[in-house]
């Protein structure tokens, strides 16, 4: 009971009131991360939009007030992200949870605007679908901020349905905090694809970590709930149900661990899949045609872990595998059509000739 009330102290820390232009409070906002707050787009949010500037104060320390900016919103998710601005951070904020485990205890956190109280509610986690957890929470409400028993930020209560929360986890969350950056050099490098799909790619590269290994490379997801990458990329340790860790490029705060599904040498790829039902955030569709002449972009990163993007045209297409010429091109690469689709992993790379040997979609699709 000592540990659960510290706990409770500690992540009443993460909570602020938004207040509007005539000095009233308009609702409440959950810190995530260093300079990042974010709150439902419905409670007292809506008429906010992207750069807008939003009051923000404590609820226990009602002098302690700052200004923020709205980074992203997104209605469909009910999530508005607010940044603090000129590099301010948070004196206080939560460590971000490790997976979504069914049956795992949860802390609900909102503010009683009557009462002028906080209000906390304890559930578990019953079931997990498409970045939504879901739990009975009995004083849960809508823009609530849920936590694990340890006090690491877990999601956002986005919907409360007969007592039961539908909780947008932290991946969700967290992933509007991943920004725009880098963009324009991107599309320097890629002038066919629009910026918005650019910052949509980037967002499908997450850096692994095997449990019990100081390695580090790179995979890139492929679907939902897979990811890929190539077998000999900091990944030779790797069999068959071994355990790694992902971390995400675009939003490195955005944590999860991931199980090895197949291994094939032959094809030097290697596919790993969330743990229980687990999706990504965001995942690529999925492309159709691997037509000679047709542009394809490659995405990975750097061995300064630096994003690289790169523009192709497809030359060849023979027993499952496309061939396209590319300056930079990298093992482990994912390959994408100017729309955004899924195309392949590159698997082989000619420095003489730049000639990126790519395992194509269908290839991939034989792991399932």
């Amino acid at each position: 009971e000592q540990e659960k009330k510290r706990v409770k102290e500690q992540i009443k820390k993460y909570l602020y009131e938004t207040i509007g232009k005539d000095g009233e409070s308009t609702g409440i906002a959950i810190v995530v991360y260093d300079s990042f707050i974010a709150a439902n787009s419905n409670l007292g949010h809506s008429d906010l939009e992207k750069d807008a500037r939003v009051h923000i104060k404590h609820v226990e320390h009602p002098n302690s007030t700052t200004v923020a900016k709205v980074l992203e919103t997104r209605d469909f998710q009910n999530i508005l992200m607010m940044k603090l601005l000129d590099d301010e951070k948070f004196p206080d904020f939560p460590r971000e949870s490790y997976g979504e485990k069914i049956g795992r205890k949860i802390i609900s956190m909102g503010w009683n605007q009557e009462t002028r109280t906080v209000q906390f509610s304890e559930g578990i986690v019953e079931r997990y679908r498409n970045g939504y957890c879901y739990a009975q929470l009995e004083n849960g409400a809508v823009g609530n901020g849920v936590f694990s028993e340890d006090g690491e930020f877990f999601g956002l209560v986005s919907r409360v349905d007969d007592g039961e929360c539908k909780i947008a986890s932290k991946n969700i969350v967290l992933g509007l905090t991943g920004g725009p950056e880098g963009v324009s050099l991107m599309k320097r490098a890629c002038p066919s694809m629009k910026p918005y799909g650019l910052e949509e790619l980037k967002k499908y590269v997450y850096t692994t970590k095997p449990f019990n290994s100081e390695s580090e490379g790179f995979a890139i997801v492929v679907k939902k709930n897979f990811i890929a990458a190539n077998r000999n990329l900091a990944h030779q340790v790797l069999n068959k149900g071994s355990k790694v860790h992902l971390r995400s490029v675009a939003c490195p705060r955005a944590v999860t661990d991931v199980t090895v599904k197949a291994a094939q040498d032959i094809q030097n790829i290697i596919m790993m899949k969330l743990n229980e039902e687990e999706q990504f955030p965001h995942y690529p569709r999925e492309s159709y045609g691997d037509d000679e002449g047709r542009k394809v972009i490659s995405v990975g990163l750097t061995k300064n872990k630096e994003i690289q993007f790169e523009e192709g045209v497809i030359e060849d297409y023979e027993n499952g595998y496309c061939f396209a010429k590319l300056e930079n091109g990298r093992i482990g690469n994912g390959v994408f059509d100017e729309n955004g689709g899924f195309s392949g992993i590159v698997v082989g790379f000619d420095e003489s000739t730049k000639e990126a040997r790519i395992a194509s979609k269908n290839v991939e699709s034989g792991f399932d």
